[in-house]
């Protein structure tokens, strides 16, 4: 079985259209941060996220936990001490990572993100050409899934922002583009609903590998797990109905290995989420609803409709991989839109078996109208086309930014510098109160943990948000700054040009023998709180 994995692997990597097909995805995702790190210039420094800088920094923060040598997660983005939790494995690991390899947390992380999108790549690749075959076809499909997403360009002309913007585990392109772990989540899917390991006789090393990819998924994307569990429930359902015994044992056997390392971790996380009041917190915030169908439908046509003929088609087809695409997209479609307070979560890589059943809408078509073959494949070709667009947009947006040096994308170094002190001389379990963008950065550069600067890993996040707005806004009386300081337990108080930002004025208690200077360049202040009065 090895030997004939790596015999496909050979097979399809000569293909030079793949090597192609894979230059053009590496060029796509990595080249703009490139790009970015070297517009810096010298005085500014990229911040390493293009999109969603947010979630980003929450996940250098959570490698900077791993860089001090820690395996347990602790929440960064609270004033309060959290209970140490075994959850984000994955980050800590690549902060540890940072540190035996002596580089910086942000160039691991493209590192892992770079190699997380290669995996990716060849588990698309083999799904494809296991799938259809047809090399012609399978390209095409490549190029589909690879680089395509609907048409929320049209929707721009009527201000909509549809989900081909910003959902980026439905579509590989955006997963590869931005973190590491929504590529590696894809290929473990991948992998697991591989037609050929699926009616494999599985030996040792594969259920080894499938034990290891269950941690994995288990750790870095739950909602991956579920879907998977739910996939493989339905094709045991089939493979029952039609008494097919040798694949529904060979199905179970391959699911045990990864349930066994996969489900104890969901159960864990859940566990601890709810006996943990700080996690509790966090994750009853943690609400990602799907949005509005209209904005739903738009980030997946034209591919959506095409798939619809092909689901219906699939009933004739008598293929493993053929049902594991179609239920992955029903039970992906019901999930999503479930009474849950995390739908849109569900929506994991989505995009991959829409691509599949609009292959086998053209090749069924292709068959039933062999006179209209041609302005079949012509509107094949231009839903690929149409598909391509929003992804352009997406790149091309991103230039004026980076030139002019966007604060969301941007650091500037007197900044950095003010962090890398805080991170060599001050406590890593002291407080410090900022501005929100500060109380995003503070964990990642500094360390120390925050009041507030996460949307959703900061407890309480709208409370502690306005609290922040309403200290640094000069118009707080001195008494209230004092009761402030007292009750969050501070230790520290930023003031920087992203606090100046926020108002001119500085807090009153900045100019009081409450607090002390300790560090100050033309970026921002460091006051050290002496005792409040």
């Amino acid at each position: 079985m090895p030997c004939t994995i790596l015999f496909e692997m050979r097979k399809i990597a000569f293909q030079p259209i793949t090597w192609l097909l894979l230059l053009l995805l590496i060029l796509a995702t990595q080249f703009p941060t490139l790009f970015a790190f070297y517009q810096s210039g010298e005085g500014y420094q990229f911040g390493g996220f293009l999109l969603n800088p947010i979630d980003g920094n929450s996940y250098l923060a959570k490698m900077a936990q791993g860089w001090e040598g820690n395996w347990m997660f602790e929440l960064p983005f609270t004033y309060k001490e959290s209970k140490p939790a075994a959850l984000f494995l994955f980050y800590l690991f690549l902060g540890h990572l940072s540190r035996w390899l002596n580089l910086e947390l942000i160039m691991v992380y493209h590192l892992a993100r770079l190699i997380s999108t290669l995996f990716m790549f060849y588990m698309l690749t083999r799904f494809y050409y296991q799938l259809f075959g047809d090399p012609s076809l399978s390209h095409k499909l490549l190029v589909w899934v690879l680089f395509g997403a609907g048409i929320g360009w049209v929707g721009i002309f009527f201000h909509q922002f549809s989900v081909d913007f910003w959902l980026a585990e439905a579509y590989p392109f955006l997963s590869a583009f931005v973190n590491p772990h929504f590529p590696l989540g894809l290929g473990i899917m991948l992998w697991m609903f591989d037609k050929q390991i699926l009616q494999a006789r599985q030996g040792s090393w594969l259920l080894i590998c499938d034990f290891l990819f269950g941690v994995i998924l288990g750790n870095i994307s739950p909602f991956s797990v579920v879907v998977v569990c739910l996939v493989y429930g339905g094709i045991a359902l089939i493979y029952f109905i039609k008494q097919s015994r040798d694949p529904l044992i060979r199905l179970f056997r391959r699911a045990i290995p990864f349930f066994l390392g996969s489900i104890p971790f969901l159960i864990y996380q859940v566990w601890v989420t709810k006996s943990d009041i700080l996690l509790s917190e966090w994750s009853a915030q943690n609400i990602t609803p799907t949005p509005p169908i209209y904005l739903f439908i738009l980030g997946f046509i034209p591919v959506l409709l095409w798939s619809i003929w092909g689901i219906i088609e699939a009933r004739k087809i008598s293929d493993d991989q053929v049902w594991i695409a179609c239920l992955w997209i029903i039970l992906e479609l019901i999930l999503i839109y479930l009474p849950t307070s995390l739908q849109r979560r569900f929506s994991v890589g989505l995009y991959v078996p829409l691509v599949a059943c609009a292959g086998l809408a053209f090749q069924s078509l292709s068959e039933k109208f062999p006179k209209r073959k041609n302005s079949i494949r012509w509107l094949f070709n231009l839903s690929i086309g149409l598909s391509l667009i929003t992804n352009g947009v997406i790149l091309t947006s991103m230039l004026n930014p980076i030139i002019h040096h966007n604060p969301d994308l941007y650091l500037r170094k007197d900044e950095v510098m003010a962090y890398q002190w805080m991170r060599d001389n001050i406590g890593k379990e002291t407080v410090v109160i900022s501005g929100e963008e500060s109380g995003l950065l503070i964990p990642a550069y500094g360390g120390q943990r925050v009041i507030y600067g996460h949307p959703y890993e900061s407890p309480n996040a709208k409370i502690l948000q306005n609290t922040l707005l309403s200290f640094y806004s000069g118009k707080m009386a001195l008494s209230e700054q004092s009761r402030i300081i007292q009750e969050y337990q501070v230790d520290y108080i930023l003031w920087g040009y992203r606090e100046k930002a926020v108002s001119s004025s500085p807090p009153s208690i900045l100019s009081t023998n409450q607090v002390k200077l300790i560090f100050d360049n033309p970026a921002l202040s460091i006051f050290k709180v002496q005792a409040i009065q």
